[in-house]
Formats: structure tokens, C-alpha cells, sequence
């Protein structure tokens, strides 16, 4: 009996819910677990110099550049800026980019609705190939470099174009010249050995070698549009049934991907295996292969930092530094920037967030953790759990200076509230009172334990050292060779040496006696030293509260400051550490830099994790696992050591890329000279703009490049995020333009600019030959008349060299004033530079702050910040630091208890040196005096 058949109707609508149900498990189930798998996406539309919304396809090139297909032109990005290339001819059809690759002398192929291009290295402008032969749209695009061959797939067929003879041949499929099969939509390269080539509903693979061909029909109803592999496997998309796979080894399709909607539109596969599905209408799909399901969905229905623009994705592309490229059909291009977190904020649950807090102190002991901050003290147990917290008013202060671990328990010293032992047993807190003049009211600054187990603690009234809990000496200036003021730094060498290091200098503990008298001449005894450190090779490292870190040996007969480069060595360096693999590890307030030891250093920002760039004067830590852990004014941060190596190098330089003179573009008379870029302009184009890129591809807010003018700059300069480089007003002459990454990897791009003189040597030579022919006239001239010419002759010449000498005043007046030439805009840059660090690092505290301190804080000259006050602010420098410390005062006011200070000790912490410039200062800026505002506040 047969069995009845079930109807079509019933079928379709199994079928539609089956997909209904996969689709709302993607939006559930994907969407979640994409949580902290991807990161923000930054945006590139028409404002960002996009020449179209809809965006193709996406190619990254071997120099870095990521090349966009757009509806009307191939589009170049950098990384900070587009550059836009446009099809040559009339625009007698659609221009749409499908195809995009890169030659073997780095020329790039294009294939669009009409044709198939070529856009030489040096070239501005795209150029047609065989233009009588493909005048048709071509859709994809393989270069195979071991034969200079371009492989060409289109609506009429595979075609060979050998490069080296401008040659171009057809290689049919099929017999049938007609037939679909012959219409390539997909190339993937099979290695050395052949590719694999998607035509209609079927599957091909050319043998390079001996040129034939396999057929494998693809078991689907509608047509394959993508191809992609990754170790042994063929992903092929389709426009209807969604990612088919295709072993390449047992030759034979196995499993499809069943994601709620089956038109593919891009496919990208990265080393991890992991399969990035581009679709229209539902976004990305990212299967995991090893695993066998889909792991996350992006689309317009994600969490905030990782939600797409528009669920219609018409290209993508995964890069080979893991960034993510998804272009739309009319909603331009998002990407992820590269950001490899190696670093990592703190925090336990419960307890301690670590990223909103300043780190002075810090022991790390396995799972235990006691952190000494700005806001008090909190010790965490992360095998048991256990923890506390100390602050005022358990404690006299809230500002931990040190933390020391000696037999079994933890000493604490604090800024202006004495010394505390903790108990990690009994979570119990306990003044340090076994001295004869307790440290209650006292500033606590290094605790450190000798090898024959001594304390020695450096306070703000001297140096004391303890045995067995009990006090054996105390050292002064007036009892010892020790310099006066506090004891900031303790440190034990290899060899038993103690170096103490106070406000006006160094002593050294020999085991018997404090010397400060022996030290070698041009040594940096006399400096305020706030670091020692000793490395493996057993040199020792002075860093000083300003100024260059010195490396010496152990004898001290060798001694030499550590050549940063000039923007490192302008720093405030707050300490030195080694890593396990040798490196040295400096903090400064403007990053983290790696040195190893010889000429490569390394500058660590936000893209590599660090979310702030003050380092505190914490000693770092490092840790069972080889971690290291720093003290920051926003977190306790831990490297990762392991990430860390296996950190990638991205070693592209930084490239100039467009440059402007007088706001018109010169980059296409950049030319070749003995291997050099060279531009030559004319005198009256001399005020310059020029472009670079990003090779990172790091959020371009981040990007830290360093650049020099030779022949007008004295140093190197360095300019943070990706506004380009100005320079007004060049003299006539030849420079050099540099450019490298700030991060201190190899490579940089120059650039020789010419600035020609008014007049050529034709000129003046002929000028010379005309004067020379008008005194041969006068030689002949009637006796009569050759006084009254030489008179005249005379009184020209005075004219002559009074309006040279005015000339030459006129360019030394320019040349005295145009490099402070700073547009409104550059001022309000700098201005917002300035005041993010006068609210981070409160440099108007320091009362002995000038001028130069502040441009060095801020990276600029003192011209610059000169031009920003006097010319833009319309005020003085102390007018703008005043302010600042006017406002310090109002905030301590307000904030604590102003009862516990005279009105000259907090005009001294908010940096004013005197009690006269406070109160005058502060009736200027708020119109009563110090003591009015107090009793209008109830104070």
C-alpha cells in the first residue's frame, strides 16, 4: 500500500518554522555569548572621505593598506585617512567593485561592473587592462606571484592575464561557451598546487601544473558565491543554502551550516578556527569549526560596543592581525581597532575595583594581596576568600606610601599617619608603636628588610632601623653623614650596600657606618633620587626625581645615563624593573616603556590595555607566574608575561601619505631621486600639511608617532592621534621630513622637500650678463654724461641694499615668529591637552612649577604654550596656574575638614609659594578673600 504523500503546503510551512525557531536561537543564544568577544567597532562613512556608503568587498594589502570596494570607486584607508581612486572613461554603467587584489611589485588589481584595472604603486589614477577583451563585470580576483599571473573570474569565464607580457587568454570550464558554468563567481587558492573555482552550482580545482580541471556538482539548488578554506577544508556560500563543507583531502562534501538565513555574501576564516559568515538581512555569524556551531552573532541587535550598523553586510574581512572589517550595503564601513590587552585592571568582586583608585603600595604573596591607595588599605585572600578594609578613621590616613612583608606580617607605612602591622590571620590592624617616639603624626615613605634581618624605615624625620621588633638606631643629618629631609628610598645592592636616599641626596650604608662623602665625582649623590635598582647583570639603576635614569656598575667606576629617546628622557620616570626575560620596565606619567638594555624600546598605551598612562612611584611586583604588577593612578595593572610573548609584531612603518601646500595636494609631484622621495615647490607654496598613516590600525585617538623636520627642528617631536603635521612659512631651502611610530619598533619614512628660491640660477646668471652689459655701456659712454651716470648708478646701488637689508629684517622677523603660528584649532587641541593634565596629574601643586615644566609635561615648546596664553588665552601663565590652584583650594575646602590646617599650610598644598600670592590670587579669581569664602561655606 502506498503511503500518502505529505502536501507541499505542510512541507513549506515545516520548513519556515524550522528556520523561524534557528533564527530566534541565533538572536538569543549568539547574541549573548558573543559577551566580551568583540570589541567597540569605529565607523568610516562619507564624512570620513568614504567616496560611497555601499561597500563590496575589502582587501588588505602587503604594506598595511586596507583597500575598500565601494559603488563608485576604489577607496584606500590607512589607517587615519581615504583616498579615493576613480574609474577612468565615461560612466556609461554601473561601477560597483567586486574584486580586489594586490600584484607582485605591489600594484593593485581592481575588477568592477565594466572591467578589470590596475593602480600602479606610484600612480594617482586607475588605468583599464585589455579593455577590449574584459568589458564586462568581473567578479573575483587571485594573483599567483610564482607565475605573475592574474587569474580572472567573470560573467563570461576564467581568464589568464600574464602580467610580464600585458597577455590575456580564456580557459573555458565547459565546451559551452553559453553555459552557466562557465560563469565564475568564486577563486580560492590551493596552496602551490592549484584552485579551486565556484561557477553556478559547481565546483572546480585547475592543477596548476598540468592545467586540467575536476568537477564536483555542489549539492545545492542555488548558486555558490563565496569560497573560503582553513586546514583541509573548503567553506563554500551559496545565495541560497547557506555554507556548505567540502573535505579536500577525501574530496567529498560533508556538513552545511544551518544559521536562519542561507544568502552568504562573505566568508573569512582566521588562524584560531574560527568561520566569520557574512549574510544579508541577519548579519555575521562566527562558527567555531572545531566545536562544530555557531558561537556568536553580530547584528544590529547586539550589545552596544560590538552591535553592527545594518544587518545587510555585503562585504567582510578578517585580517591577519585579527581585526574584523564588515562592510554594508548602505552603511559605509565598520572595524575593530587593534587592541591586544595584554594588561589587565584588578579587581576582586565584593571588594576592590581597583580601576577608579591611585596605587602608592602594593605585596603581592601567592593569593594574597595587600593594596595600599589613595582611599585607604584593602588586603584580599583569593584561595580562602577572606578580606578587609581599612580607612579613615580606622586609620590616620587613607594615603598608603609602603608595604613590607616580614615574617608573616605586613608593615604599612602611611603619608602623615604613622606606621601599622596587619595580620593576615586575624585581619587585625595595630599601630606600630615599639619606638620611643611613636610615628603617629609621621610619613612613612620605604620599609625594607635587610639580609641579616634588620628593618630600616625612612620617615620624614629620619632613618631608623629595627631587630626583633625593638629600635637599634636612628640617623640624621645632625647624628650621620645622611642628608637632611625624607628618607624617600631604601634599597640594598648584591654586595651588602645600603642606599638611602633623602630629599637632598644619598648615603650608603657600608654594615657599620652612613657615608655620604666617598661617592666618585659627577655622580648623582646631591639628586633627590625616588628609585635603586639593581638587574641581573648586577648594573645599578638611579632614577631620579627629574631628569636622565643613570646606569652604573656595582664599583661605581662606570656611570652613564640610559639614552631614551627625547620624549621618554623628558618624562617623570618613577621606577625600574626587570623582567624574567631580561628587559628593563620604566614607568613614567606617560606610559609604560620596555628597554632592552641595548636600543630598542618599546612605549605600551591604550591599544596594548593600559587605560591611563601615570605610573605612581609603587615598586612593582612580579608575581609566581612571572606577571608583573603595577601601581597606576587608575588600578593596580597586571602584564600578562605570557601574552606578552605571544604578542604580535606589527612592524609596518609609519608612511607618509598625502601632503598638502598652501591647503592644495602635492602628493602627485612627489617624485624618485637616487632613491628618495623628493618634492619640490615653489617658493609661495610653503606652508605645509602632511598626512600619515596608522599602520596598527589602533584607534586613531591613540596613535603615537614622532616626527622631525631636518634642516628646521632641533629634535624629534611627538604628536598623539592622527591630525596632521603643520609646518608655516618654510625659508627657501631643502629639508628632510622624518616620520616614525612612537612605540620605538625599526623604520620610518622620509620625505626631502625643496622650497625654491624666488629667482632660478638662469635668472641671476642672466641679470649678471645684463649688469655686466650695461657697465660696458657706460664705459662708452660720453665723457660728459659718465659722472652723472655713475652718480646715479651709486644712488640706485644704496636704494638696492636698503631694500635687501629691509628684506632680510623682514625674513628674520618671520622666521623669529612663524613657528607660532597655531590655528584656533590647534589651540583648543592644546588647551584640552592642558587642562585633562592639570585635573589628572595636579602639576600647580608643585610650587617651584615654571613654564618649561608644564610644555614638557604637555609635549610642547615653550613658544607654543607662550602663543596659547598670551596670543589665544589672553593671560598670563601664573594667571592659568592660579586659577588651578585657587580652584585646589576650593575643592579641599569643600571635600574634608579645613579645621585640621592653617590657611598657609593649604595655600602650600595647592602650590602657592607664599602667603601674600595666595590671598591675593584668590580674591583676583573669586572677589572675597580666603577667609570670607571660608565663613560663607560655615567653616
Amino acid at each position: 500500500m502506498c503511503k500518502p504523500m505529505k502536501s507541499a503546503g505542510r512541507i513549506e510551512a515545516i520548513d519556515i518554522l524550522r528556520r523561524i525557531l534557528v533564527l530566534l536561537l541565533a538572536v538569543w543564544g549568539y547574541a549573548y555569548s558573543c559577551t566580551g568577544a568583540t570589541r567597540n567597532f569605529y565607523h568610516l562613512s562619507s564624512s570620513e572621505g568614504l567616496s560611497d556608503i555601499l561597500v563590496n568587498t575589502i582587501y588588505k594589502d602587503s604594506k598595511g593598506y586596507v583597500w575598500l570596494g565601494t559603488g563608485v570607486a576604489l577607496d584606500r584607508f590607512d589607517g587615519n585617512n581615504i583616498r579615493s581612486y576613480h574609474f577612468p572613461g565615461s560612466k556609461s554603467g554601473p561601477e560597483r567593485v567586486n574584486a580586489i587584489t594586490e600584484g607582485k611589485n605591489g600594484e593593485i588589481f581592481v575588477g568592477n561592473h565594466q572591467g578589470l584595472f590596475r593602480l600602479s604603486p606610484d600612480s594617482r589614477e586607475l588605468s583599464a587592462i585589455c579593455p577590449d577583451k574584459i568589458n564586462f563585470p568581473v567578479n573575483t580576483l587571485v594573483y599567483r606571484a610564482e607565475e605573475s599571473v592574474l587569474y580572472i573570474g567573470s560573467r563570461y569565464g576564467l581568464f589568464v592575464y600574464r602580467t610580464a607580457s600585458d597577455s590575456i587568454a580564456r580557459l573555458l570550464l565547459r565546451d559551452d561557451v553559453l553555459s552557466k558554468d562557465n560563469e565564475v563567481t568564486a577563486l580560492w587558492p590551493d596552496g602551490d598546487e592549484g584552485m579551486w573555482i565556484a561557477a553556478s552550482r559547481t565546483l572546480y580545482h585547475l592543477d596548476f601544473a598540468t592545467r586540467r580541471t575536476e568537477v564536483y556538482r555542489v549539492p545545492v539548488s542555488s548558486t555558490v558565491s563565496r569560497l573560503s578554506g582553513h586546514d583541509g577544508l573548503l567553506f563554500v556560500g551559496t545565495t541560497g543554502d547557506g555554507v556548505i563543507f567540502f573535505d579536500i583531502e577525501r574530496r567529498d562534501f560533508t556538513d552545511s551550516i544551518d544559521i536562519g538565513n542561507d544568502i552568504i555574501t562573505s566568508l573569512s576564516a582566521d588562524d584560531d578556527g574560527y568561520l566569520y559568515i557574512a549574510t544579508d538581512g541577519e548579519g555575521i555569524f562566527i562558527y567555531s569549526v572545531p566545536e562544530g556551531k555557531v558561537v556568536c552573532n553580530l547584528s544590529s541587535r547586539s550589545a552596544d560596543g560590538s552591535r553592527l550598523r545594518s544587518n545587510s553586510v555585503y562585504s567582510m574581512l578578517i585580517d591577519d592581525r585579527g581585526l574584523l572589517w564588515v562592510g554594508y550595503y548602505q552603511d559605509g564601513v565598520d572595524y575593530t581597532p587593534y587592541f591586544d590587552s595584554i594588561f589587565e585592571t584588578y579587581s576582586y568582586p565584593g571588594v576592590i575595583d581597583t580601576g577608579t583608585m591611585a596605587v602608592r603600595a602594593v605585596s603581592i604573596d601567592g593569593p594574597r594581596k595587600l593594596i595600599g591607595t589613595r582611599e585607604g588599605l584593602y588586603y584580599i585572600d583569593e584561595r580562602t576568600g577572606r578580606s578587609a578594609t581599612f580607612s579613615f578613621p580606622e586609620i590616620r590616613s587613607n594615603i598608603i606610601f609602603s608595604i613590607a612583608l616580614y615574617r608573616g606580617k605586613y608593615y604599612i607605612g602611611t603619608y602623615g599617619g604613622g606606621m601599622y602591622v596587619f595580620d593576615p590571620d586575624t585581619l587585625l590592624l595595630t599601630d606600630f608603636d615599639n619606638t620611643r617616639q611613636p610615628f603617629y603624626g609621621e610619613s612613612i615613605f620605604s620599609i625594607v628588610v635587610d639580609d641579616d634581618d634588620n628593618m630600616w624605615i625612612g620617615t620624614s624625620r629620619g632613618l631608623f632601623r629595627f631587630r626583633n621588633g625593638q629600635e637599634t638606631a636612628c640617623y640624621n643629618e645632625a647624628n650621620s653623614q645622611l642628608p637632611a629631609g625624607n628618607v624617600y628610598e631604601i634599597f640594598f645592592d648584591s654586595s651588602g650596600r645600603g642606599w638611602m636616599c633623602a630629599e637632598n641626596g644619598m648615603a650608603v650604608w657600608n654594615g657599620e657606618t652612613l657615608s655620604a662623602d666617598r661617592f666618585p665625582k659627577g655622580f648623582v649623590n646631591n639628586t633627590k633620587i625616588r628609585d635603586v635598582y639593581e638587574d641581573s647583570e648586577h648594573n645599578l639603576y638611579f632614577v631620579p626625581d627629574r631628569g636622565q635614569v643613570i646606569k652604573s656598575n656595582l664599583a661605581l667606576t662606570h656611570f652613564e645615563p640610559i639614552p631614551f629617546k627625547s620624549d621618554v628622557s623628558n618624562s617623570i620616570i618613577t621606577f625600574v624593573f626587570e623582567d624574567t626575560e631580561g628587559w628593563l620596565w620604566f614607568g613614567t606619567e606617560k606610559g609604560l616603556v620596555r628597554y632592552d638594555k641595548k636600543s630598542d624600546f618599546r612605549m605600551f598605551n591604550n591599544a596594548d590595555g593600559l587605560f591611563h598612562s601615570v605610573f605612581t612611584l609603587c615598586p612593582p611586583q612580579r608575581d609566581d607566574d612571572g606577571n608583573l604588577w603595577f601601581g597606576n593612578t587608575l588600578g593596580l595593572i597586571k602584564l600578562d608575561s605570557d601574552r606578552l610573548k605571544r604578542q604580535p609584531s606589527i612592524d609596518n612603518p609609519v608612511y607618509i601619505t598625502d601632503v598638502y601646500a598652501n591647503g592644495e595636494s602635492v602628493t602627485g609631484l612627489i617624485g624618485k631621486e637616487d632613491g628618495e622621495s623628493v618634492l619640490r615647490l615653489p617658493r609661495d607654496k610653503n606652508n605645509l600639511s602632511v598626512n600619515y598613516s596608522n599602520p596598527q590600525y589602533i584607534a586613531p585617538e591613540y596613535q603615537y608617532i614622532e616626527y622631525r623636520l631636518d634642516g628646521y627642528d632641533s629634535e624629534w617631536k611627538k604628536k598623539i592621534g592622527k591630525s596632521p603635521i603643520l609646518y608655516y612659512d618654510l625659508s627657501p631651502g631643502t629639508y628632510m621630513l622624518r616620520v616614525r611610530r612612537g612605540d620605538g619598533r625599526p623604520g620610518e619614512s622620509a620625505l626631502k622637500i625643496t622650497v625654491e628660491s624666488h629667482f632660478s640660477w638662469i635668472v641671476i646668471s642672466m641679470s649678471v650678463l645684463l649688469l655686466v652689459a650695461v657697465a660696458l655701456l657706460v664705459i662708452f659712454m660720453v665723457g660728459h654724461r659718465r659722472h652723472r651716470k655713475e652718480l646715479r648708478m651709486h644712488f640706485e646701488l644704496a636704494e638696492l641694499s636698503a631694500r635687501q637689508a629691509a628684506a632680510a629684517a623682514e625674513e628674520e622677523r618671520r622666521n623669529r615668529y612663524k613657528s607660532l603660528r597655531m590655528s584656533d584649532e590647534e589651540c583648543q587641541r592644546l588647551l584640552k591637552h592642558l587642562d585633562k593634565i592639570m585635573k589628572t596629574k595636579k602639576p600647580y601643586t608643585d610650587p617651584g612649577l615654571k613654564s618649561g615644566d608644564l610644555a614638557r609635561l604637555a609635549g610642547v615648546s615653550g613658544h607654543e604654550l607662550s602663543f596659547l596664553f598670551n596670543q589665544y588665552l589672553k593671560k598670563s601663565y601664573y594667571d592659568y596656574i592660579n586659577w588651578y590652584r585657587v580652584a585646589e583650594f576650593k575643592h579641599i575646602v569643600d571635600e574634608s575638614d579645613p579645621s585640621r590646617y592653617t590657611l598657609t599650610a593649604l595655600s602650600q598644598m595647592c602650590g602657592f609659594s607664599s602667603r601674600a600670592t595666595f590671598f591675593r590670587h584668590f580674591k583676583n579669581v573669586t572677589g572675597v578673600t580666603p577667609a570670607e569664602y571660608l565663613r560663607g561655606k560655615g567653616r
